[in-house]
């Protein structure tokens, strides 16, 4: 208001880049309704940076960020934690695999025993293929491998370059052992790529 005045006061007019004179007080609003956007957005950045330095520093202490998975699952008083029915059941699968059974084999034979995914739902290879690419199976944790950004006006994940990954040990140790894990990986890629998967 008192910068209101001060600019009717002196007589100061408001024109548009189209050369047309602005209403003052309009004019105002929108310009301080703008600015009040960028502060925002501007907080919202600085939220962000803070909480990605924390997590950066977790992530190098070996904390385990992600969300619970199918064998480690999460309380709030105790933490991640391995759960050991399904531990021996996530065992099961990369052993499954690492001898040379197809991933829809290992679907079916799950599904066969009752055995459910983490929401519950039978086993499909997407379910299994997601499984058997995550690292902390083999006890390494892998964070910032993505990040978000917005294209067409779209928030939408990214891959990050392997140099920007933060890697530690987990906590928790290896589910299952190295050599293993490596072998189910390349068999369910195999069998990904000659069924058109990608």
């Amino acid at each position: 208001v008192k910068i209101y005045r001060v600019l009717k006061q002196r007589q100061i007019h408001l024109i548009s880049a189209g050369g047309d004179e602005e209403n003052l007080p309009g004019a105002m609003n929108d310009a301080f309704s703008s600015l009040k956007a960028v502060l925002h957005q501007l907080e919202v950045d600085q939220i962000s940076e803070r909480v990605y330095d924390t997590h950066v520093v977790k992530a190098k202490a070996g904390i385990i960020l992600q969300k619970p998975v199918f064998g480690i699952l999460h309380r709030e008083d105790v933490g991640h934690y391995i759960d050991d029915l399904q531990a021996m059941q996530v065992r099961l699968i990369f052993d499954w695999l690492a001898e040379g059974r197809t991933p829809l084999w290992v679907c079916n034979e799950l599904n066969s025993r009752g055995i459910r995914t983490m929401e519950g739902c039978d086993w499909r290879k997407h379910n299994l293929r997601r499984l058997v690419r995550n690292p902390i199976y083999a006890g390494e944790l892998i964070w910032n491998r993505t990040q978000t950004v917005i294209i067409n006006d779209k928030k939408r994940q990214v891959a990050r370059p392997e140099s920007e990954w933060i890697r530690a040990i987990s906590p928790l140790g290896p589910l299952v052992d190295q050599g293993v894990f490596d072998a189910a990986g390349r068999q369910m890629t195999l069998r990904w790529r000659e069924r058109g998967g990608g």
